[in-house]
C-alpha cells in the first residue's frame, strides 16, 4: 500500500527536522556535540594548567597563586556544565571525571575536602560497576585525603576495598593501588592497626597478579618497610619486625634498580633506608646511604625547590650526628648556594638560607660566622619592611655571648621598639615577649655600665610583673617576681652601691630557691 500524499508529508517533514539540512547537523546534535566539545575542551586545559601547577610548586621561580585561581575557574565552569548536560542522572561519567581534576587541585593546593571524591565514587559506581578499575582508582584517592582528615580506619577500609577491586580485575590498577598505599604510609597510614595487615594483602596480590618483579611490586615493599616504622611502633600499630622491614625494603630497592640504576623513586627507598639505619644506630651506613641520596637528588630533581633544600639539611644533620662538621659546612654552603641563585620573591628565600646558616653556625660552635648571617638576613627583611624580631632575638643574644655588649644593646633596642610599636597599650611590657626584651637590654645595659638606663628598664619590668601577679603560678612559688628577673636585679643592686635594697632582693631569692628546691618539678607540690 502506498503511503498518501498527507503521509509523505508528514514523513518528509519528520526527516527533515531530524536529519536537518544536507551537510549540516539538527539543532538538537549541535547543541549535544557544541556542549561535548567545549566541556572537552574546558578539561583538557584544567589538565594542561594542573600539570603546570604541579611543576610551578616544586619551582623556585613560579608563582602559582595566578594558575591556581586559572585552574579553579577551568574546573568549575566545567563542573556546571557537565552537571547540566545530563542533571538528572546519578550515572554523569563526565562529572565524575571533573570531579576527579577538582580533587586534584584541592589536594595541589593544601586543602582537605572528601566531597568531591565520594560523589564521584557514587557516579562511577553506579555507571561503571563496584568493580571497575575507575572505582579503585577513586577510592585510592579518597584513602588519601580521609586519611588526612584524621579518619584512619576509614582510610583502611577504602585501601582494603580497593585491593579487592585490583584482585577482582587480575591486576588491573596494581599500580595506582601500590602508590596509595606508600603515599599513605608516608602520610601517618602506619598508625593504623590494620596497617600492616592490609599492606602484606597488597603485597601478595600485587606478585601475583601483576607479577613478583613488577614496579608496582617495588613500590608495594617500599610502603610495608614503612609498616613497620618507629612511629607506626610508638602509636601502638603491630610492629613489623626488624628483618622483615629491612628485607622489604633492600628488596624493594633491587626491584626498582632493575629498570636503572638511577631514580628519584630510588633515591625515595634510599632515604628510607637511611632512616632505618639512623635508628638502629648504624650512623656510619646511614650518612653513607643518604650521600647517595643527595647525588641522586642533585643530577635528578634539577631546580625541585620542595626537594633538594630538605634533602641538604637531612644530611647536614645525619653528618652533624656523625660528628663530620667539615662535610656538613660544605653541605650548608651548597643549600645556601641554592637559596642565592633562587632568592625568591623580597629575597624570602635568601632570608631563610641565611638564618639556616646561622642556626649551623651557633650549633656547631661558630658565633661570628653565625652573626654575619643573621645579620645580612636582618639587612633584608628590613629592607622588606618585615617586623619580625627573631633574627634579632638571636643575634642580641650572640652578641651578648662574644662579650659585645654594645651590639647586643642595639638589636635589643630595635627589637623591643618594633614590638613596641605594635601593641596597642602605654605599657607595652606588660607583654610578656616585650618585657623578656626589656629585661634582657637592663641586663646588657648593667655590663655596659650603663646604670641610669638600665635601672628605668629593670623598675618597669618590676612594675610590670608586680602588676600581672603570678602568685597562683606554682613556678613563682608565692613570689611576684621571677628567678631570671631577680638574679640579674641583685647584680644591677650591688653595682650601684644600694646594699641594703640588694639584700633585701637577695633574700627573697634566696627564700625563693630555697622553696624551689623542696618542690616536685613536674606538679610544683612538695
Amino acid at each position: 500500500m502506498k503511503p498518501s500524499p498527507v503521509n509523505l508529508l508528514a514523513l518528509g517533514l519528520s526527516l527533515s527536522l531530524s536529519l536537518g539540512a544536507p551537510g549540516k547537523c539538527s539543532p538538537v546534535n549541535s547543541t549535544a556535540d557544541s556542549k561535548d566539545t567545549q566541556l572537552q575542551k574546558l578539561v583538557n586545559e584544567a589538565r594542561k594548567n594542573l600539570k603546570q601547577l604541579e611543576t610551578d610548586r616544586n619551582s623556585p621561580r613560579a608563582s602559582s597563586s595566578d594558575l591556581s585561581t586559572k585552574c579553579h575557574k577551568l574546573i568549575n565552569k566545567a563542573q556546571e556544565l557537565s552537571a547540566s548536560m545530563n542533571p538528572s542522572s546519578d550515572k554523569n561519567k563526565q562529572l565524575a571525571d571533573v570531579l576527579m581534576l577538582k580533587a586534584n587541585l584541592l589536594e595541589l593546593t593544601g586543602n582537605i575536602d572528601s566531597e568531591p571524591l565520594e560523589t564521584a565514587l557514587k557516579i562511577r559506581e553506579k555507571a561503571f560497576g563496584p568493580n571497575n578499575p575507575k572505582v579503585g582508582e577513586t577510592l585510592n584517592k579518597l584513602a588519601y585525603v580521609v586519611l588526612r582528615k584524621g579518619e584512619i580506619s576509614n582510610a583502611a577500609d577504602l585501601l582494603n576495598r580497593s585491593i579487592q577491586i585490583m584482585e577482582f580485575n587480575k591486576g588491573t590498577g596494581a599500580s595506582e593501588l601500590a602508590d596509595a598505599l606508600d603515599k599513605c604510609m608516608r602520610r601517618g597510614f602506619q598508625r593504623a592497626i590494620e596497617a600492616r595487615r592490609i599492606t602484606r594483602k597488597a603485597t601478595r596480590s600485587i606478585a601475583k597478579y601483576a607479577g613478583k618483579e613488577s614496579a608496582a611490586m617495588a613500590t608495594c615493599l617500599h610502603a610495608l618497610s614503612l609498616s613497620g616504622s618507629e612511629q607506626g611502633f610508638v602509636w601502638g600499630a603491630e610492629k613489623l619486625p626488624p628483618s622483615e622491614e629491612e628485607t622489604a625494603l633492600i628488596q624493594a630497592i633491587k626491584l626498582q634498580e632493575k629498570g636503572g640504576k638511577e631514580s628519584l623513586k630510588i633515591a625515595e627507598f634510599l632515604e628510607t633506608l637511611a632512616q632505618m639505619q639512623d635508628r638502629k644506630g648504624k650512623t656510619d651506613e646511614a650518612v653513607k646511604t643518604y650521600k647517595r641520596v643527595v647525588e641522586l637528588r642533585e643530577k635528578l630533581a634539577g631546580e625541585n625547590f620542595s626537594l633538594l633544600p630538605s634533602t641538604y639539611n637531612k644530611y647536614k644533620d645525619y653528618l652533624l650526628q656523625n660528628k663530620d662538621t667539615v662535610q656538613a659546612e660544605a653541605t650548608m654552603k651548597k643549600l645556601f648556594a641554592f637559596y642565592e641563585k633562587y632568592p625568591g620573591e623580597e629575597e624570602e628565600y635568601l632570608k631563610s638560607g641565611l638564618v639556616s646558616m646561622g642556626s649551623f653556625y651557633k650549633r656547631i660552635g661558630k658565633p661570628k660566622e653565625a652573626i654575619a648571617c643573621y645579620e645580612r638576613a636582618f639587612k633584608i627583611q628590613n629592607k622588606h619592611g618585615d617586623t619580625n624580631t627573631d633574627v634579632l632575638d638571636e643575634l642580641s643574644k650572640l652578641y651578648f655571648q662574644l662579650g659585645d655588649y654594645s651590639n647586643s644593646e642595639r638589636t635589643l633596642k630595635i627589637a623591643f621598639s618594633t614590638l613596641a610599636k605594635n601593641y596597642k597599650s602605654t605599657r607595652p611590657e606588660d607583654d610578656y615577649a616585650i618585657r623578656d626584651k626589656l629585661l634582657n637590654l637592663a641586663i646588657t645595659q648593667t655590663k655596659l655600665s650603663k646604670f641610669d638606663e638600665a635601672g628605668k628598664n629593670f623598675q618597669r619590668v618590676k612594675d610590670s610583673f608586680e602588676r600581672i601577679s603570678n602568685l597562683n603560678n606554682f613556678l613563682y612559688l608565692g613570689e611576684k617576681l621571677p628567678k631570671n628577673f631577680m638574679i640579674p636585679y641583685v647584680e644591677y643592686l650591688q653595682k650601684t652601691g644600694k646594699t641594703s635594697e640588694a639584700q633585701a632582693m637577695k633574700t627573697r631569692l634566696d627564700a625563693f630557691l630555697k622553696k624551689e628546691l623542696a618542690v616536685c618539678p613536674g606538679c610544683g607540690r612538695g
